[in-house]
């Protein structure tokens, strides 16, 4: 991926979202269970940003599983990746 004038290395994910990326209004919605709503209050009164291992111990899954549940809300436009530090977080 191109960033003003050098190469910059991406993740497969972080391609993946910029493909899907499109306009807030066009985004589909979809119902949420109590963990991906968990996780969406989290983020608005605790602490403004969370990891995937910060997730696997709030609602007690594995990290496979916790992995998937916060890229589902990565591509349906709840969350944001953010994979430029040591450790990838999402915000919202």
């Amino acid at each position: 991926m191109r960033v003003r004038d050098e190469s910059v290395q991406t993740s497969s994910l972080t391609e993946k979202v910029l493909e899907r990326q499109q306009p807030a209004a066009r985004l589909e919605k979809i119902p949420l269970n109590k963990d991906e709503l968990r996780v969406l209050d989290y983020l608005k009164t605790s602490q403004p940003r969370i990891t995937v291992a910060q997730y696997t111990r709030l609602i007690n899954v594995s990290r496979r599983r916790a992995y998937r549940t916060l890229i589902k809300l990565v591509l349906h436009g709840y969350l944001r990746y953010h994979d430029k530090e040591k450790e990838p977080y999402y915000t919202l």
